[in-house]
């Protein structure tokens, strides 16, 4: 199975990247949406260096899907697929984090008792 990866290049500036799940004619629903941010860093040798960070743009919510209306789209991409490998990453990395939390949660009670 082909799965539709896209980047979303908002009106507003921002870059997300997810998966299209669904569309009609007013909206795309988008399973984990990503922002894409380009951060400029100091290599050790003291050169800058910029590097791209993805990270959750839902992560104020428990939402794993939004419904993101067209007209706030200026325009779909496809990615590379160096860039899916590093969405994909970082989906692992933050379900990895979550479940980390969730186990801590549950068995801190029993530590302290």
């Amino acid at each position: 199975m082909d799965l539709d990866y896209k980047i979303f290049k908002l009106k507003s500036g921002e870059e997300i990247i997810g998966l299209i799940d669904s569309q009609d004619d007013m909206t795309i629903k988008i399973s984990r949406p990503m922002v894409v941010k380009s951060v400029l860093m100091v290599d050790k040798s003291g050169y800058p260096k910029e590097v791209m960070i993805m990270r959750n743009w839902l992560e104020l919510t428990n939402e794993l899907d939004v419904k993101l209306p067209k007209d706030h789209i200026a325009t779909t991409l496809n990615p590379a697929k160096e860039t899916v490998f590093l969405y994909e990453k970082q989906k692992i990395r933050e379900d990895q984090e979550y479940l980390y939390k969730q186990m801590m949660e549950d068995i801190t009670p029993q530590l302290l008792s």
